[in-house]
């Protein structure tokens, strides 16, 4: 998949590196492109930032998350996932998870892959 700076106005393409994260936390999107954050237990898990007005594109953001199994939980918007619910993520290991909305962050689309090795 291709990510043009076109689609994505007022998005910094910045690395945003959380470090370990549990309770509940908030991930500014418009901080960066890419994030990262390692689960350290349970974590309630939402988003703010996304560009707000009638003139939204579709805004995408990334979300490498290490070790987050059956420790996380997606908050403060509707979801909306392949096949209706949410994925079981993996408990040892690295889940990229993309999300996209094209409304401000009020209905969010994930798509998870899920064990990424770096080879």
């Amino acid at each position: 998949m291709t990510f043009w700076a076109t689609e994505i106005p007022n998005i910094s393409y910045k690395k945003v590196i959380h470090g370990t994260k549990d309770g509940t936390y908030a991930v500014d999107v418009s901080k960066g492109f890419w994030h990262e954050i390692t689960i350290g237990g349970a974590i309630n898990l939402s988003f703010t930032g996304w560009p707000e007005g009638a003139d939204l594109d579709v805004v995408r953001y990334l979300l490498a998350i290490t070790n987050p199994g059956t420790n996380l939980t997606l908050i403060g918007a509707i979801f909306h996932y392949a096949g209706g619910s949410a994925p079981t993520y993996t408990v040892s290991g690295t889940d990229l998870i993309g999300f996209y909305s094209v409304d401000g962050g009020s209905n969010i689309y994930v798509f998870p892959i899920f064990d990424v090795k770096v080879p």
